[in-house]
């Protein structure tokens, strides 16, 4: 063992248009996450998710907070944050930089020059660089890897997944966490989240496409070799949806998130030909009846065209090559035939979301509307055990190379 490990607590949140959620957890020594206590509720001020009214956002994320706190008994100081929203664009990018050093062994510095190479690219003055996603490096033109640390060459290649997005909107997001004197230690992107959340080691490998289904957007990434290769965003969710079923019925938007939730389904033929809905009248409510195969062909158009959007943006060289298929997660994944519709439409079979990764109650742990925090976590834990790594890097390498040197 290289390092001792330590107990860590550490705290993820998410700012969606549906919800708010805070989540705490405790990063044991054998490394699982284990899931301490649960904020959760309705969110404020958020469309799409970004900040359209700060002060309904903050308050509403400051109660969220106290009920993580509460319920863990953290103090919540530092928190990695989930960032979502159409304005993020991610690109390719590659770079090279020549091996320092009269060795020529490869060190995190070499591996963070060609990093920076490739974030170098300009940007506009209302752009910010959010994320370099890890990417696979070449030797000396060789073959692709994935840790070039410690290995010996003259060139290191590599090529990076880079996102920036709006700077007005991405500090208007950390600006709401921040007001609460609350530090944001590091963010990750929702798709990113999501996959970690949901795709197990054999499936990245394989390669695999995870839908995130959320209230005001819908998430996608490209997962292949244990890489995000690509990800991005459709502006339609679980909200739109509530919406159609309100102007084709005619329903105030409460009853129709009930109709969604409690009968909702993409598939006309799950109903009988003339079967009806009744929703009972209730105070500010005249009640109403419905035909359930119309519900269910309101319902399937939205969600078909949200899967043709995705299937889009996803260049068809990749959909080709992934192996472990398609993961739906979200709040949406919950909708009655929604598996087999987005099957038709992408063409990947789908496949079971992972649940292994994490210690806590159970039906937290499984719940797919939380997967993006939850997947935060997973992502926070694994970057600390790198920068654990990278700080002994160093003193573990040298100690080797004095030993190989006297062997000589």
């Amino acid at each position: 063992m290289f390092f001792a490990r330590k107990d860590r607590d550490i705290v993820a949140v998410e700012i969606g248009t549906g919800k708010m959620v805070a989540v705490v957890a405790n990063v044991g020594r054998d490394g699982l996450v284990r899931i301490l206590g649960v904020g959760e509720g309705p969110s404020a001020g958020v469309r799409k998710g970004e900040i359209i009214e700060p002060e309904a956002a903050r308050e509403a994320l400051r109660d969220v907070i106290a009920q993580a706190e509460e319920s863990s008994g953290v103090e919540i100081m530092e928190v990695y944050l989930a960032l979502s929203g159409g304005h993020l664009e991610c690109a390719l990018q590659s770079a090279t930089a020549e091996i320092r050093g009269e060795e020529q062994h490869i060190d995190e510095e070499d591996v963070a020059v060609v990093c920076r190479a490739a974030e170098e690219a300009q940007l506009p003055p209302d752009r910010l660089h959010v994320a370099t996603l890890p990417g696979v490096f070449r030797i000396d033109g060789g073959e692709p890897v994935a840790r070039p640390i410690g290995m010996v060459g003259h060139r290191l290649d590599g090529e990076f997944l880079v996102v920036n997005g709006v700077a007005s909107r991405l500090k208007n997001i950390i600006s709401r966490v921040q007001e609460l004197e609350i530090r944001v230690e590091d963010v990750v992107l929702s798709p990113v989240a999501s996959a970690e959340r949901v795709l197990g080691p054999e499936v990245r490998e394989a390669g695999a496409l995870v839908v995130d289904m959320g209230a005001g957007l819908t998430h996608f990434a490209v997962v292949a070799e244990d890489r995000v290769v690509h990800r991005g965003v459709v502006g339609v969710g679980g909200d739109h949806v509530t919406q159609d079923i309100s102007r084709a019925f005619n329903l105030p938007r409460t009853n129709a998130e009930e109709l969604k939730t409690q009968h909702g389904t993409v598939e006309p033929a799950a109903f009988e030909e003339g079967e009806t809905i009744e929703l009972k009248a209730r105070s500010g409510f005249a009640g109403k009846r419905l035909l359930a195969r119309e519900l269910a062909m309101v319902m399937r158009a939205r969600w078909e065209e949200t899967f043709e959007i995705v299937r889009e943006q996803v260049p068809e060289e990749m959909l080709a090559v992934l192996g472990g298929g398609l993961v739906l997660t979200g709040g949406g994944s919950h909708t009655r035939g929604v598996g087999a519709l987005a099957e038709r439409v992408l063409g990947l079979s789908v496949a079971p979301a992972h649940t292994g990764g994490l210690a806590g109650n159970i039906d937290t742990i499984s719940r797919p509307e939380l997967s993006t925090v939850l997947g935060s976590l997973i992502w926070a834990q694994c970057r600390i055990e790198e920068e654990r790594e990278r700080e002994n890097f160093g003193r573990r390498f040298r100690r080797v190379l004095q030993q190989v040197r006297m062997m000589l």
